[in-house]
């Protein structure tokens, strides 16, 4: 069984299990960002900053000329592709499947 960590965000605490503590400090910080005691409100200003900036940079892609192509998952499954120019020929490979092997 896992144990749970408390994190503050603004004035609400949250139970977060260890595992997503974990990864979210070490997102943040580094690898053993937890461990190195960075406050909770440090950690949620650097993941702010992460969203600025790939906001930024989704917008001198978009002046650039290039469009988001935006694919969604169900089921952990590929089901569509949007935003492809209308032209374009494509296909999904799933390399996550094994391929599948036909009767003879």
């Amino acid at each position: 069984m896992s144990e749970n960590r408390t994190v503050t965000l603004s004035k609400h605490e949250v139970v977060l299990d260890i595992d997503t503590v974990d990864t979210i400090w070490e997102i943040a910080h580094g690898a053993d960002g937890w461990n190195r005691e960075f406050p909770d409100n440090e950690t949620i200003k650097v993941l702010q900053s992460y969203e600025k900036k790939a906001h930024m940079y989704d917008q001198m892609l978009e002046l650039l000329g290039f469009k988001p192509v935006n694919i969604v998952v169900e089921g952990g499954m590929v089901v569509e592709v949007n935003g492809l120019p209308v032209d374009w020929q494509y296909y999904i490979d799933d390399r996550d499947c094994p391929p599948e092997i036909e009767d003879e």
